[in-house]
């Protein structure tokens, strides 16, 4: 089953041309980053200057989201296998530096399009950022949803399966 859209976003990605841009909108946290990283596929406007460069970004919903030019490919909605998604983000040596102390990482990552910065279209949250490989410049990986997490209380059940030494 796919996610419902607005009107406007169907009728934009059925046009023959249009000016409407999707945008990728990701947060990159973990409990010890602090504060996370926001991070744009589009350089939608320019954010903010200071006398070394200028920032391009986007600002959705009062966020300021920092454009580093990025690869993704969205998670499908197979029904046998979790949701899967690859991303590469290319970003500054300071960020990778601070990013690769950490253990794992997470995105959250919202789709928007430039009709209506604020108006958030898809939503993909808490995906575990795998499979992290860091150079200089770059920051590679594989998104999957922790499907433990959505679980109720407690999440971890005594079943035959999974503690077979009970059920002798």
């Amino acid at each position: 089953m796919s996610p419902e859209i607005s009107l406007d976003l169907r009728r934009e990605q059925h046009a023959q041309e249009t000016g409407v841009v999707p945008i990728l909108l990701v947060k990159l946290w973990h409990p010890d980053l602090d504060p996370p990283y926001y991070i744009s596929s589009d350089p939608t406007q320019r954010v903010r200057e200071d006398e070394e460069r200028v920032y391009y970004g986007t600002i959705s919903n009062g966020q300021e989201y920092a454009y580093y030019p990025m690869t993704a490919k969205l998670p499908d909605s197979k029904r046998d296998a979790s949701p899967r998604a690859t991303i590469s983000v290319h970003a500054m040596p300071e960020i990778i530096e601070q990013l690769h102390l950490l253990p794992m990482l997470y995105m959250d990552w919202k789709q928007v399009t430039s009709l209506d910065l604020d108006r958030v279209e898809r939503v993909w949250p808490s995906m575990k950022l795998t499979g992290v490989e860091y150079d200089q410049t770059r920051i590679t990986g594989n998104l999957v949803v922790d499907m433990l997490s959505g679980e109720e209380l407690p999440f971890w059940s005594y079943t035959p399966s999974t503690a077979p030494g009970v059920f002798r």
